[in-house]
Protein backbone atom coordinates (compact mmCIF):
# COMPACT_ATOMS: atom_id res chain seq x y z
CA UNK A 1 0.00 0.00 0.00
CA UNK A 2 2.05 2.44 0.11
CA UNK A 3 1.99 -0.72 1.07
CA UNK A 4 -1.87 -2.20 0.87
CA UNK A 5 -2.93 -1.25 4.33
CA UNK A 6 -6.96 -1.18 4.29
CA UNK A 7 -6.66 1.30 7.03
CA UNK A 8 -5.68 3.71 3.85
CA UNK A 9 -8.68 1.96 1.98
CA UNK A 10 -11.15 2.55 4.40
CA UNK A 11 -10.14 6.36 4.84
CA UNK A 12 -11.10 6.53 1.09
CA UNK A 13 -14.43 4.70 1.38
CA UNK A 14 -15.02 6.82 4.45
CA UNK A 15 -14.47 10.40 2.26
CA UNK A 16 -17.85 9.56 0.24
CA UNK A 17 -19.13 12.14 -1.51
CA UNK A 18 -23.62 12.04 -2.12
CA UNK A 19 -23.12 8.67 -0.18
CA UNK A 20 -21.12 6.86 -2.73
CA UNK A 21 -17.96 5.39 -1.71
CA UNK A 22 -14.80 5.78 -4.57
CA UNK A 23 -11.86 3.67 -4.90
CA UNK A 24 -9.28 3.68 -7.92
CA UNK A 25 -9.67 0.30 -9.65
CA UNK A 26 -9.36 -0.38 -13.17
CA UNK A 27 -11.00 -3.86 -13.13
CA UNK A 28 -13.27 -5.08 -10.81
CA UNK A 29 -15.82 -7.52 -12.73
CA UNK A 30 -18.56 -7.55 -9.98
CA UNK A 31 -18.79 -3.69 -9.46
CA UNK A 32 -22.05 -2.51 -10.06
CA UNK A 33 -21.09 0.99 -11.49
CA UNK A 34 -17.57 2.40 -13.43
CA UNK A 35 -16.82 6.05 -13.56
CA UNK A 36 -13.52 7.52 -14.99
CA UNK A 37 -11.88 3.99 -13.91
CA UNK A 38 -13.60 4.35 -10.22
CA UNK A 39 -15.22 1.71 -8.43
CA UNK A 40 -17.99 3.28 -6.88
CA UNK A 41 -19.37 1.24 -3.61
CA UNK A 42 -22.61 2.59 -3.51
CA UNK A 43 -24.59 2.59 0.00
CA UNK A 44 -27.23 0.54 -1.87
CA UNK A 45 -24.14 -2.44 -2.26
CA UNK A 46 -23.38 -1.98 0.79
CA UNK A 47 -26.52 -2.60 2.03
CA UNK A 48 -26.80 -5.73 -0.19
CA UNK A 49 -23.51 -7.29 1.19
CA UNK A 50 -24.92 -6.44 4.32
CA UNK A 51 -28.20 -8.31 3.30
CA UNK A 52 -26.19 -11.54 2.16
CA UNK A 53 -24.00 -11.61 5.85
CA UNK A 54 -26.94 -10.95 7.90
CA UNK A 55 -26.70 -13.15 11.20
CA UNK A 56 -22.48 -12.95 10.36
CA UNK A 57 -20.85 -9.88 9.81
CA UNK A 58 -21.80 -6.23 8.61
CA UNK A 59 -19.85 -3.33 7.23
CA UNK A 60 -20.45 -0.34 9.95
CA UNK A 61 -18.89 2.91 10.03
CA UNK A 62 -16.01 3.19 12.57
CA UNK A 63 -14.90 5.91 14.21
CA UNK A 64 -11.27 5.24 13.42
CA UNK A 65 -10.82 3.87 10.08
CA UNK A 66 -14.25 4.85 8.76
CA UNK A 67 -15.19 2.07 7.73
CA UNK A 68 -14.70 -1.85 9.12
CA UNK A 69 -16.63 -5.39 9.29
CA UNK A 70 -18.24 -5.82 12.66
CA UNK A 71 -19.10 -9.39 14.12
CA UNK A 72 -23.33 -9.94 14.37
CA UNK A 73 -22.84 -13.21 16.45
CA UNK A 74 -20.10 -14.60 18.63
CA UNK A 75 -17.76 -17.02 16.66
CA UNK A 76 -15.27 -19.53 18.52
CA UNK A 77 -11.30 -19.52 18.08
CA UNK A 78 -10.34 -21.33 14.67
CA UNK A 79 -14.25 -20.65 13.15
CA UNK A 80 -14.36 -19.51 9.75
CA UNK A 81 -15.55 -15.93 9.24
CA UNK A 82 -15.51 -15.24 5.82
CA UNK A 83 -14.31 -15.76 2.34
CA UNK A 84 -12.68 -13.29 -0.43
CA UNK A 85 -12.03 -13.24 -4.02
CA UNK A 86 -9.64 -11.59 -5.95
CA UNK A 87 -10.81 -9.12 -8.26
CA UNK A 88 -7.91 -8.17 -9.58
CA UNK A 89 -4.34 -9.13 -9.33
CA UNK A 90 -1.10 -6.84 -10.04
CA UNK A 91 2.50 -7.46 -9.30
CA UNK A 92 2.82 -4.04 -7.92
CA UNK A 93 1.37 -3.29 -4.18
CA UNK A 94 -0.97 -0.35 -4.40
CA UNK A 95 -3.10 1.61 -1.47
CA UNK A 96 -5.96 -1.10 -2.37
CA UNK A 97 -3.87 -4.44 -2.92
CA UNK A 98 -2.83 -7.37 -0.22
CA UNK A 99 0.08 -9.56 -0.71
CA UNK A 100 -0.70 -12.68 -1.93
CA UNK A 101 2.42 -14.40 -3.18
CA UNK A 102 6.13 -12.49 -3.39
CA UNK A 103 5.65 -10.77 -6.43
CA UNK A 104 1.62 -11.04 -6.89
CA UNK A 105 -1.06 -8.27 -5.24
CA UNK A 106 -4.52 -8.83 -5.31
CA UNK A 107 -7.65 -6.29 -4.57
CA UNK A 108 -9.86 -8.12 -2.67
CA UNK A 109 -14.15 -7.98 -2.77
CA UNK A 110 -16.25 -6.83 -0.09
CA UNK A 111 -16.49 -7.25 2.55
CA UNK A 112 -12.86 -8.46 3.07
CA UNK A 113 -11.40 -5.29 1.69
CA UNK A 114 -12.70 -3.38 4.35
CA UNK A 115 -11.20 -5.80 7.55
CA UNK A 116 -8.69 -3.33 9.11
CA UNK A 117 -5.40 -3.79 10.98
CA UNK A 118 -4.69 -4.74 14.37
CA UNK A 119 -1.39 -5.79 15.84
CA UNK A 120 -3.76 -7.85 18.18
CA UNK A 121 -5.67 -9.37 15.26
CA UNK A 122 -8.65 -11.53 15.61
CA UNK A 123 -8.47 -12.56 12.52
CA UNK A 124 -6.13 -14.81 10.59
CA UNK A 125 -6.10 -16.14 6.38
CA UNK A 126 -5.49 -19.12 4.71
CA UNK A 127 -5.18 -19.14 0.90
CA UNK A 128 -8.20 -20.41 -0.88
CA UNK A 129 -8.79 -21.46 -4.60
CA UNK A 130 -10.47 -17.90 -5.29
CA UNK A 131 -6.65 -16.15 -5.71
CA UNK A 132 -7.44 -14.45 -2.28
CA UNK A 133 -7.84 -15.29 1.32
CA UNK A 134 -10.14 -17.26 3.73
CA UNK A 135 -10.86 -15.40 7.13
CA UNK A 136 -11.05 -17.15 10.84
CA UNK A 137 -10.85 -16.80 14.04
CA UNK A 138 -7.44 -16.51 15.74
CA UNK A 139 -9.77 -16.03 19.20
CA UNK A 140 -13.00 -16.51 20.15
CA UNK A 141 -14.62 -13.09 19.40
CA UNK A 142 -17.84 -11.54 20.92
CA UNK A 143 -20.91 -10.21 18.83
CA UNK A 144 -20.43 -6.91 18.46
CA UNK A 145 -16.74 -6.56 17.82
CA UNK A 146 -14.92 -5.16 14.86
CA UNK A 147 -12.74 -7.76 12.82
CA UNK A 148 -9.30 -7.45 12.94
CA UNK A 149 -6.76 -8.83 10.26
CA UNK A 150 -2.96 -7.98 10.77
CA UNK A 151 -1.21 -6.88 7.98
CA UNK A 152 2.11 -8.19 8.96
CA UNK A 153 0.93 -12.01 8.53
CA UNK A 154 0.50 -11.38 4.81
CA UNK A 155 2.84 -8.22 3.46
CA UNK A 156 6.27 -9.20 3.53
CA UNK A 157 7.46 -6.11 3.43
CA UNK A 158 5.91 -2.78 4.57
CA UNK A 159 7.68 0.66 4.06
CA UNK A 160 7.82 2.29 7.81
CA UNK A 161 3.89 2.89 7.80
CA UNK A 162 2.43 4.17 11.55
CA UNK A 163 0.50 1.79 13.12
CA UNK A 164 -2.65 3.42 15.40
CA UNK A 165 -4.53 0.37 15.85
CA UNK A 166 -4.11 1.16 19.68
CA UNK A 167 -3.60 -2.64 21.06
CA UNK A 168 -1.52 -2.98 23.91
CA UNK A 169 0.93 -4.97 21.80
CA UNK A 170 1.35 -2.43 19.38
CA UNK A 171 4.08 -2.10 17.18
CA UNK A 172 3.90 1.67 16.20
CA UNK A 173 5.71 1.11 13.02
CA UNK A 174 4.57 -1.58 10.49
CA UNK A 175 7.73 -3.27 8.66
CA UNK A 176 6.20 -6.22 7.18
CA UNK A 177 6.54 -10.05 8.10
CA UNK A 178 10.36 -10.29 7.52
CA UNK A 179 11.12 -8.30 10.34
CA UNK A 180 8.46 -8.88 12.47
CA UNK A 181 7.64 -12.45 11.26
CA UNK A 182 8.63 -14.05 14.86
CA UNK A 183 6.25 -12.41 16.56
CA UNK A 184 3.63 -12.66 14.24
CA UNK A 185 3.95 -16.28 14.43
CA UNK A 186 4.32 -16.29 18.37
CA UNK A 187 0.80 -14.17 18.19
CA UNK A 188 -1.13 -16.22 15.70
CA UNK A 189 1.00 -19.54 15.28
CA UNK A 190 1.91 -20.70 11.46
CA UNK A 191 -1.60 -21.89 10.61
CA UNK A 192 -3.44 -17.80 10.16
CA UNK A 193 -0.33 -16.45 7.88
CA UNK A 194 -0.12 -15.91 4.36
CA UNK A 195 0.88 -19.37 2.54
CA UNK A 196 4.02 -17.86 0.81
CA UNK A 197 5.45 -16.30 4.19
CA UNK A 198 5.66 -20.21 5.30
CA UNK A 199 9.34 -20.53 3.10
CA UNK A 200 10.47 -17.41 4.33
CA UNK A 201 13.72 -17.57 6.50
CA UNK A 202 15.70 -15.07 7.68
Amino acid sequence: MKLALRATVNRIYSTSVASSIRISLRSLSTAPDMQDDHFIARDDQISQINERYTGSLQIQDCEKFGKGVFSQRSFRAGEFLVSSQAMKETKFRDTHTIQKDWNIHVVMDLPAVLINHSCAANAGVKDNARGAYDFYATRDILEGEEIFLDYEAVEAEIEGFPCSCGSSSCRENLKGFKHNGDIVKDQYGREFIASYLKTHTK
